[in-house]
């Protein structure tokens, strides 16, 4: 922030700050418009907080059911599942998330403005606050925001100002930094991404802070990890770790997984826009530019870095889904706030061509984002759904009646949580259960559908839907059971269902 006047830095924070205002409404809108369970409501948001809700009974993380993420989240969500119906608890905590994502926001831009100038800080927070999968997932109960809140406040605490030359972080900051990215790391394993960015562009006279830092990091980790784990140390290493290294891959091509990271369709037939093809382009060419600046900008050298973990990761996992893509958002946001400072240095010092051509990618990347993001969130704003709603009053009314879900949130809905002492391993994450069961059993099928007709992953599933007499079923349980749909559901009718490919209730005869 060399050169700024207090009074154009105070001016950046209330910009900063009225963007962020601007981003918690684009996220708080479709709850606000659709009202409770009328949003659409994914899959995962079930499975953590129904996991969390049972960590805060009693249950056992690893022990009573499986669960393949550390326990970082499920720590900060077991307090909203007290408060009313589970249905309820579900509103509270997405309103809840919307706050997070315009933390987030705030802290993009006062990182920007810390490390580089006003105009990187309102860039930086005009790329967050519009990004699609941020604004998506920022009101849903997912893994990525609160990674997103504690990796960003991590970097506001590590990455020094420019003022008066100083290169170096304070102790107490060094640490705190630390702590933060080893609870972003029992959240999510890839906050060690943002770790290992902070450690390679730290440089030699930072070698203490370092050491501070991942000091830091391994206490909240080992603190936050080892109450739950040490139970059941060998069940955690299988869960969290061999699981995630070793699952049957999504039958997803890699040159599809490198288009959808980078231009994410979101609907067939989808125009330029939709199709994010100018942010694609933009990402492509701010990239290859930075690469091309000898540089002095901290910032842009850390935020590629960090960028390019995060992607390596991405097109290394078995699976991807669009909602990780929330997690470029932190590190897209600085990249633009770090090459706009370089083409405002660039203009003020003519001979740095390179800057001015870093800063041009960063222009047409934050146009981009900016565009495509708008028609993404009003487009978003208007999905509303009435499955939720109709297979939760269809689980309510069987009194008396065990129900098993392949879809936790159902259950949720029904203001009924998961029973792992009935469930078994499938209690909260049946996709996990039935392709960590095959993990564990020594097999490599070639991909997850396979992988599902496995003869563990059958032996899983069919002790958990003869525990009850009615299951969910929907698109994931008839994905998930295959061909072998007919014969499980042998002695079951239909007695609900949202329409014809949405979720259904199935009783059995004589029930």
């Amino acid at each position: 922030m060399t050169g700024t006047s207090p009074t154009s830095a105070r001016r950046a924070v209330c910009l900063v700050a009225a963007v962020a205002l601007l981003g918690w409404l684009a996220r708080l809108a479709p709850l606000v418009l659709h009202g409770r369970l009328a949003a659409p409501v994914d899959y995962d948001e079930g499975v953590y907080l129904s996991a969390a809700a049972l960590l805060a009974r009693g249950h056992a993380l690893y022990g009573d059911f499986v669960v393949v993420h550390p326990p970082g989240l499920f720590y900060l969500l077991a307090p909203f599942t007290f408060l009313g119906r589970p249905s309820t608890a579900l509103f509270v905590t997405q309103a809840a998330m919307t706050v997070v994502g315009a933390v987030n926001i705030y802290l993009v831009g006062r990182i920007a403005l810390r490390v580089a100038s006003p105009a990187a800080a309102i860039a930086g927070a005009l790329v967050y606050a519009s990004f699609p999968e941020a604004v998506r997932s920022e009101h849903g109960v997912f893994l990525e925001p609160v990674l997103n809140l504690l990796c960003l406040s991590a970097v506001l605490l590590w990455l020094p100002g420019d003022q008066n030359g100083r290169a170096e972080t304070p102790d107490r900051r060094a640490w705190a930094a630390g702590l933060l990215l080893g609870a972003a790391t029992a959240v999510k394993l890839w906050g060690a991404f943002a770790l290992m960015a902070c450690l390679v562009t730290a440089g030699s006279r930072r070698r203490r802070d370092a050491w501070r830092l991942v000091g830091g990091a391994g206490i909240a980790f080992v603190a936050l990890v080892a109450p739950v784990a040490m139970p059941y140390p060998g069940r955690f290493f299988e869960q969290v770790v061999r699981f995630q290294l070793r699952r049957a891959p999504e039958p997803l091509p890699f040159v599809d997984r490198i288009r959808l990271i980078l231009f994410n369709p979101t609907t067939p037939g989808a125009g330029l826009l939709d199709n994010r093809s100018l942010i694609g382009a933009a990402i492509v060419a701010i990239v290859v530019m930075a690469l091309l600046v000898g540089g002095r900008s901290r910032l842009l050298r850390f935020a590629l870095l960090w960028y390019l973990l995060i992607v390596g990761a991405f097109l290394m996992s078995a699976s991807y889904f669009d909602q990780y893509n929330a997690h470029l958002a932190p590190a897209l946001a600085l990249l633009g706030a770090g090459a706009t400072d370089e083409l405002l240095r660039g203009l003020q010092d003519r001979e740095h061509l390179r800057r001015q051509l870093t800063g041009a990618a960063a222009a047409l990347m934050l146009c981009a984002t900016f565009l495509v993001a708008v028609r993404g969130v009003v487009r978003d704003g208007g999905r509303r759904t009435a499955d939720l709603t109709l297979i939760g009053e269809a689980i309510r009314a069987q009194r008396g009646v065990c129900v098993f879900s392949f879809e936790p949130q159902w259950l949720l809905a029904a203001d009924r949580l998961p029973d792992p002492g009935r469930f078994g391993p499938m209690a909260v994450d049946t996709y996990a259960a039935q392709l960590g069961a095959v993990v564990w059993s020594g097999r490599s099928p070639r991909d997850a559908p396979a992988a599902f007709d496995d003869p563990a992953s059958v032996a899983v599933v069919a002790r958990a839907v003869e525990s009850c007499d009615a299951v969910a079923v929907g698109d994931r349980g008839r994905r998930q059971l295959g061909s072998l749909l007919p014969a499980f559901l042998q002695g079951f009718h239909r007695v609900a269902a949202t329409s014809e490919a949405g979720p259904d209730l199935w009783l059995r005869n004589g029930s």
